[in-house]
């Protein structure tokens, strides 16, 4: 090979195996201010340390760093071990638009927790410096108290606060209009600063698992609003202005002492979603959300009320994990239910009423004391694709009797699985079931 070629190669070889190259070089205020994360927060014991403290125009190599036009405009450090105190040289960062230092732990591709938990016991006020911030992330780290000064962070559109100990927000957050995203859930919060409905910019507000008591009517003033999460609080009534909020989508009650729904939520054009849980029944005037096409209610229901078939525009109705033993014959009203979940439930035999909803995709009624025959006239339900009657494992009851040849109708039907004692032959009729992939009999 000549040594014209020889001389090619050099570069390539260098940039295939030293990584860590001079880049451009960040201001020293910066490259002090990482050393000085670095060392208030425990570097040393980190889960990553790559390139950590290496020569200067590297630091865009180091983990978790951006740099971007000789400037950290990224720290992003979630579940890697960060144990100690932000240091106040954190407001050196003047180019900063994302600090993750959060103590939730990130996932994985399979859905589970990877990392360490960051332990950071306080945010200094100088992180209100950081003036060109749009996202900060510092959930999960058992705060106390946040600075008045971050209601400086004129540009921050996403705020995570969320599985801390806060008894309070600044009302300086009011300052934050172009905040977008407010996330305050598992917190031991009261009551909020009104400021926060100030905020006119608001598409998400996540307060769930407070200690809320009541809502203000000012909450209707964030008409941008499309996601709205209260649950786990200790709300027994909503204020009538949530009607003005005509964006929102989801709303979630959850766990609150509630007796009624305001009317006027059934005004809102495009609140598809709604989610109840640990409670015994559903307040009054749930049947008036007519544009409603989810709803949800986990643990604690006792009973469904008749006006539950006046929603008309239901596509999915989920109920496990709850104590129902019946279903009202409303239910035949929803033209439009595709999937309805009974799963885990105190049904004793398959009501009458499901076999008279034709447009169901998916029934689930696993793990229910279900005894007697299947009502034939589950076999109405031609559209049907996925059938489970599992048995409850803590009850010895069994569905018995002959298999309804009906159930031969449900020519859509993709997966069928039965547990009980039943007598006869299989209907010839299941042989039209030609999109069966799943069978247990």
């Amino acid at each position: 090979m000549s040594a014209r070629c020889n001389a090619l190669l050099i570069p390539v070889f260098v940039s295939l195996f030293l990584p860590a190259i001079a880049q451009d070089r960040i201001p020293v205020e910066e490259r002090q201010a990482l050393i000085a994360l670095y060392n208030s927060t425990g570097g040393p014991n980190w889960l990553k340390q790559e390139n950590w403290l290496g020569p200067e125009g590297t630091e865009g190599t180091w983990e978790g760093i951006v740099v971007e036009s000789g400037h950290v405009t990224s720290i992003s450090l979630a579940g890697n071990g960060l144990k100690g105190t932000i240091p106040p040289e954190i407001g050196n960062f003047g180019y900063l638009d994302k600090l993750v230092l959060t103590g939730l732990l990130p996932q994985n591709s399979w859905g589970g927790p990877y990392g360490i938990r960051n332990q950071i016991s306080g945010i200094p006020p100088e992180i209100g410096s950081l003036s060109r911030l749009q996202s900060l992330s510092l959930g999960g780290l058992n705060l106390q108290n946040v600075p008045a000064e971050v209601g400086n962070l004129l540009e921050l559109e996403d705020l995570g606060l969320e599985e801390n100990q806060l008894t309070a927000v600044p009302s300086s957050i009011g300052q934050l209009t172009l905040l977008r995203t407010l996330n305050l859930r598992k917190n031991q919060l009261a009551s909020l600063p009104l400021q926060v409905f100030a905020l006119s910019n608001l598409t998400t507000l996540d307060v769930s698992e407070n200690l809320l008591t009541s809502l203000p009517a000012e909450v209707g003033n964030l008409l941008r609003l499309v996601y709205l999460g209260i649950h786990g609080n200790k709300l027994t009534t909503l204020p009538p202005a949530l009607g003005k909020l005509t964006g929102l989508n989801a709303l979630h009650l959850g766990g609150n002492p509630l007796v009624d729904i305001p009317s006027e939520l059934g005004d809102l054009p495009n609140l598809t979603e709604i989610t109840f849980g640990d409670t015994s029944r559903l307040p009054t005037g749930v049947g008036a959300l007519k544009n409603v096409q989810k709803m949800s209610v986990y643990r604690g229901l006792k009973e469904v009320p008749a006006e539950v078939g006046d929603m008309i525009n239901l596509r999915e109705l989920r109920l496990p994990y709850n104590s129902l033993t019946s279903l009202p014959t409303t239910l035949a009203r929803l033209t439009n239910l595709e999937m309805l979940d009974l799963s885990e439930n105190r049904l004793q035999n398959i009501p009458p009423v499901i076999g008279q909803i034709p447009s169901l995709l998916f029934l689930y009624l696993g793990d229910n004391p279900l005894a007697g025959q299947i009502p034939a006239n589950l076999g109405n339900l031609t559209r049907l694709k996925s059938l489970v009657l599992m048995q409850d494992s803590h009850t010895d009851s069994l569905l018995t009797g002959p298999l309804p040849p009906e159930l031969g109708n449900m020519a859509s039907l993709e997966k069928l699985i039965l547990e009980g004692n039943f007598t006869g032959p299989i209907p010839p009729e299941f042989e039209n079931l030609s999109n069966l992939t799943v069978l247990n009999l």
